[in-house]
Parts: structure tokens; sequence; C-alpha cells
């Protein structure tokens, strides 16, 4: 509602004298609603006395009249306007499954997953727009919307290759040449995750875990990018060996290859320290974005906890109707294989918070372990 007409924002007075000014985003009288049409499919099952229950949902999605700020030229007195653009499609599964794997007099033990899979694509922009920006992060780096790309991919900048692929290398330095163009450099959506969680219980104790796995998406890591290019991790301990970067000559001012007198191309043969290797235009500092780009993938313990139920013998004289007193420890362990390995970088760090910036860390705080004593009453 604050979107549909510019107004003036009362600033600070200056020398006594009070001013006002515009934001930098035009206001749209014309914005639409937005719409969102579903279909869904689903399916409650239970099995064996429900010791087996099963919540399956398959679902498809379509909004359509999104609103987002639309650059224009900085002629017009703003850098964007608000505006209704396209379609964006959701699909996807959620599967939910409790069960009971061993119940007896004193004994219990529960299992429960949830798996949820969803892809989300692109399907139409306003027209004679190519792509939006969903906002700007970096010069070489933010996310986008693109006709026939998923929601937020990753645009940034990326090194000149061949037509096959290979890597183009300057002849006078052995490193990479960077491109003037920026290209899609990564998918920051998973391809799924699931969650597992146990709790088995004997009388009054209690012992439960749960565990997560994220599948793929891609991450842009400062953190990573730094401790790399600083040498400051076991990654780069290597320090008396040269390198040779695989890929072919090419000119850095026309980003083509560089052939010899029979038209073939020439590998490279030149030898970079461990230094420019990282501090370079490389694969660390000062190197395109599409190289600090990492397989977000990551197994983790999310939280382990034991505990012990208080008899309620024990509290039949008090106002107390429950007691449960517990020790508990989150994210006690993770595994990220797609990150290098002595970084210890945890892909689900996130410098943007609940925004739909996704897959961009921007050397956030790391996440921590963290142990606790709970003690829960009921009156």
């Amino acid at each position: 509602p604050y979107s549909l007409i510019d107004t003036y924002v009362l600033n600070d007075p200056f020398n006594g004298q009070a001013n006002a000014s515009l934001s930098t985003t035009s206001k749209n009288p014309f914005l639409q609603p937005e719409f969102t049409q579903e279909l869904e499919l689903g399916a409650q099952l239970e099995f064996f006395e429900r010791r087996l229950a099963i919540d399956f949902t398959w679902y498809d999605k379509i909004s359509s009249n999104q609103i987002a700020p639309l650059t224009i030229p900085a002629s017009s007195g703003f850098l964007d306007y608000y505006a209704n653009f396209g379609k964006i499609q959701n699909r996807g599964i959620e599967l939910d499954v409790n069960g009971t794997l061993l119940k007896a007099k004193d004994l219990k033990w529960d299992m429960h997953l949830v798996f949820t899979k969803n892809k989300n694509t692109v399907l139409e922009l306003t027209e004679g727009v190519d792509r939006i920006q969903l906002s700007d992060v970096l010069t070489d780096i933010s996310p986008y919307l693109e006709k026939g790309k998923p929601f937020g991919y990753l645009r940034g900048s990326v090194n000149y290759r061949d037509k096959e692929g290979n890597l183009l290398i300057d002849p006078g330095t052995g490193l990479l040449i960077p491109s003037s163009e920026q290209e899609m450099v990564g998918d920051p959506n998973p391809d799924f995750k699931l969650g597992l969680g146990s709790t088995l219980s004997y009388k009054n104790f209690f012992v439960s875990a749960h565990f997560d796995w994220t599948q793929g998406g891609d991450i842009y890591s400062v953190t990573t990018n730094y401790l790399l290019g600083r040498g400051v991790t076991k990654d780069t301990e290597n320090r008396e060996q040269n390198f040779v970067i695989p890929g072919f000559y090419g000119d850095p001012n026309t980003g083509e290859p560089i052939l010899d007198a029979n038209g073939n191309k020439i590998p490279n043969t030149i030898q970079v320290t461990t230094n420019d290797l990282y501090f370079g235009n490389s694969f660390a500092i000062n190197s395109q974005t599409e190289y600090n780009i990492y397989d977000a993938t990551v197994y983790r313990f999310r939280e382990f906890s034991i505990g012990y139920d208080l008899p309620k013998k024990l509290l039949a004289n008090t106002p107390i109707g429950s007691a449960t007193i517990s020790l508990s420890g989150h994210n006690l362990w993770y595994f990220a294989p797609g990150v290098p390995k002595h970084t210890n970088f945890d892909p689900e760090v996130n410098s943007f918070g609940s925004t739909s910036v996704q897959g961009i860390e921007l050397s956030a705080a790391p996440t921590t372990r963290r142990f606790g004593v709970n003690l829960k009453l009921t009156f």
C-alpha cells in the first residue's frame, strides 16, 4: 500500500532549515495485486494400528503479477520503479513419515522423516525486460530473475573460455582472463532437503536425535575466498610447488584462443606460484566470482538431547503438574563436501536473513555449537 504514490520524507534540519527528499525508487499508482493459482494433490495414510503414518503432497503453484523494482535511466530522477512482472512457477513434493519401530511395556522407539523438494522457474517477465536484479549486492555478483532460469539465480563475473569450455590463459602471466560479460554462475536453490529424527524412551528416560541433509544449491563465499587468498588454511600449505592451470593461451583483448601456425590452440605451460594461484587473477582473491561458488551440500547432526520425566508421585503434593529435565546439544557436527576441507566453512550461513537473497555469504558470523540444560515445568 505504500508503493503507489511518491511522497517526500522529512529529513533532519540542515543549518536550521527544514528539508525533505524523495526515494530513489519511484512508486506506481497502477500496481495490481499478486495472484497465485495452485493445484495440490495429497494423501494421509496410516498403517499397522497407526504405527506408521505417511503424509504426502504434490503441488504445482504459479504466481503472477509479482511486484519488484525495475531499473530505469537515472536521468528520470529515479533509479528504479515498482511494477508488476511475469510469472513464477513452484513445483515440488513434501513427504512426512512418522513410524513407531518398537513398542513394549516400558520401551518405545519412534522415527520421524521429512523430505521436501521444490523446483522454481521464472516463466515470464515484463515485455522488453530480459532480467531483473533482485538485490544490488556486489558489482560482481547479485541475485536475478530471468525467463527460463530459477528464482534468484546468481549472476556474476566469469573467465573467458573456448567453445569447448576450456579456460583461456593469459600468455603473459599464466593466469586466467576475465570476461567482459557476466553470466549465470550458480543456483542457490537446493535439490532437496531431508530431516530424520528419532526418539527412544524407556520408562521416564528419553533420548532424541535429529539429522539434516541439504543436497545441492550453490553459495558464493567471501570467507572461503579470503581464507584461501591469505593462505591461512592447510588447503594452501603446499607452497614450494608451482602449478600450471589447465587451458589454452588466449588473447586478453578479444577473449579468443591464440592459434599456432597450423591453426591449432596452444596448451598453457606457464608455471605460477601458490601465491599467484590464490591471490592473482585465478581462484580466490582477485578472481572472478565463478571461482568463489561452492556446492552447498551439507550433512548435519542437528540436535541431541537426553532427559528424564520426574515421576508423578513425587509431584503429588505440589502445584507442579509435570517436570522434565534434559541436557541438549545443537549443531554438534556437520560435513560440507563441496567446500575446501580445511576452511571449515558451513554453507548454512547467510548474510541476508529471511530476505529473497540466497546463496551469498559476505563474511557472515560462523554458525555455533550450543549446549544447554533445560527444566520444563507445567502447573
